[in-house]
């Protein structure tokens, strides 16, 4: 068993932080999940550089699917940030990383929904039925 230093000259933090995160991989495979969801690993308490992160997690999720070829449960990774400042920087590294998916057109089934949605808005709302105050009634006179 290593201590805390033998470990710490041996490996960095960046390739802690990527052997932590193929460890999760590895498990929802294991585990026949379809989608995982990660946060900015070791970013709030440890104070790790959330652009470092960033880089790390898409560079090792990235690694895994060429790594796996397809032989992993797993179809989908999110990474789940809540904070604005982490939010903006790691959806930076996506669009770094993916430049054409911010270009591409909505799928079909979002189009459809939208033109649902604007059909909707250009109907006219039901009309409802104003109800008609009671017509008095003949009644028999007495004599």
């Amino acid at each position: 068993r290593w201590t805390y230093m033998e470990r710490r000259t041996i490996f960095s933090e960046p390739v802690y932080l990527s052997l932590c995160i193929r460890g999760c991989l590895d498990k929802a495979n294991e585990l026949k999940v379809k989608t995982i969801s990660m946060p900015a690993i070791s970013t709030g308490i440890f104070r790790f550089p959330k652009p470092t992160c960033a880089e790390i997690m898409f560079d090792t999720v990235l690694q895994y699917f060429q790594d796996t070829k397809g032989s992993t449960t797993l179809e989908e990774v999110r990474f789940t940030n809540f904070d604005d400042d982490t939010v903006f920087i790691f959806k930076s590294e996506f669009e770094k990383r993916f430049p054409q998916s911010t270009d591409k057109p909505p799928k079909k089934e979002e189009t459809q929904q939208q033109q649902k949605e604007q059909e909707q808005q250009q109907q006219p709302p039901p009309q409802q039925q104003q109800q008609q105050p009671p017509q008095p009634q003949a009644q028999p006179q007495s004599p």
